[in-house]
């Protein structure tokens, strides 16, 4: 019976046969777990007067192959695991840090990573470990991690707010549903603005990989940053409501006589501007005189997201 005795390195293994007492320098080539090795080095030492067997502590941990393991176990869980445990602990401790700034909304690039790994691993006491370029290229891909444009941006504020805000629409959908019944889909209406650039453009047009400036011609530079604004209206059964609320920006908040006389106009729009392309509170009156009220029918209800100037529509 091969029993493993531990406590001073000076003590020797008495196994059944010396000649297949394996290589205290032999290295583990199957990863495992350092909570399987804690169990296993626990289980070891639970005898009453000494260790359990060898034989004993096997058949209850399978992945255990020889009596040296359990003494480079028992090494490995006083400084904290093995290097691979390490690695796996600072990985691991690298993907929780991420997900929790994804569900804050916080902006992550690749040095976030690397200051996350390399504080970690100072606890860890594994000092040769650098966190690579390659460790870093190899760890977004194994968690499917890729660099991704920001399509949409959002307060701090907001996000803090958000689950007020999903309360606050939880409430809002049953009590507008009873509308529903008596007063109609069709007088029921939603109205918000949507913005647009004067010139559309791709954020990420195809090239050459390794080139260092992708450039493209636009018909404009002010274009690009100048942009107009649409006020649709539409009823709960899906019709639009007309006429279209336009409002352009220019910086005198006013169309000039040149601009009026070379713009097309229709009769189904209406045109108006402001230094900023936005809706202020002035032109939400101008849209409900000359668009809502004269062209939605007797006692509708109109919806309106949180909005700055529209808060206190009797002011209105």
């Amino acid at each position: 019976m091969m029993y493993c005795i531990s406590s001073l390195p000076s003590e020797v293994i008495v196994s059944e046969s010396s000649s297949n007492s394996p290589d205290e320098n032999t290295i583990e080539r199957e990863y495992i777990d350092i909570g399987y090795k804690k169990k296993s080095v626990n289980f070891w030492k639970s005898g009453k007067k000494r260790p359990l067997s060898f034989k004993s502590v096997q058949s209850k941990f399978r992945k255990l192959k020889n009596c040296v393991q359990l003494y480079s176990w028992e090494e490995q869980i006083k400084s904290g695991g093995s290097r691979i445990d390490k690695l796996n602990s600072i990985a691991n401790m690298t993907l929780e840090k991420l997900v929790l700034a994804q569900n804050r909304n916080i902006i992550v690039h690749d040095i976030n990573l690397r200051r996350w790994v390399l504080q970690e691993k100072q606890k860890l006491n594994l000092e040769e470990f650098q966190a690579s370029h390659t460790w870093l290229r190899k760890f977004k891909q194994a968690h499917n991690i890729v660099s991704r444009k920001t399509r949409k941006f959002i307060t701090r504020n907001y996000s803090d707010r958000l689950t007020d805000i999903n309360a606050r629409a939880d409430e809002f959908a049953p009590n507008v549903f009873q509308y529903f019944h008596s007063h109609g889909a069709a007088n029921i209406f939603k109205s918000d603005q949507t913005g647009f650039q004067l010139e559309m453009h791709s954020g990420r047009p195809l090239s050459w990989k390794g080139e260092k400036h992708t450039q493209s011609v636009i018909q404009s530079s002010s274009a690009m940053t100048h942009s107009y604004t649409i006020q649709p209206t539409i009823s709960a059964d899906g019709q639009l409501l007309s006429p279209l609320f336009i409002v352009l920006k220019e910086t005198s908040s006013k169309l000039g006589p040149r601009v009026q006389s070379r713009m097309f106009t229709a009769p189904n729009v209406v045109i108006k501007a402001s230094t900023s392309g936005k809706l202020n509170k002035g032109l939400l009156r101008q849209w409900l005189e000359s668009v809502f009220f004269p062209h939605s029918p007797e006692n509708s209800i109109l919806l309106l997201d949180y909005w700055t100037h529209g808060q206190d529509m009797t002011e209105i």
